[in-house]
């Protein structure tokens, strides 16, 4: 019985463990995916505006 008891509370404690894991790597994951979306939307935005310079100066 002692046994049942004592792999039961590790059981319970190694879920909690990979539970709280998991949501950590999620949110590491949902962090870095901002932070690439970020990235992403500035080099957008720095390529418009080359563009938009060079078909200026192309035209002058």
């Amino acid at each position: 019985m002692k046994n049942l008891v004592k792999v039961s509370a590790l059981v319970v404690l190694g879920s909690i463990a990979v539970g709280c894991s998991t949501q950590n790597i999620e949110a590491k994951a949902d962090e870095a995916l901002r932070t690439a979306n970020e990235a992403k939307s500035i080099a957008l935005a720095t390529q418009a505006q080359f563009d938009k310079y060079f078909t200026k100066t192309r035209y002058k």
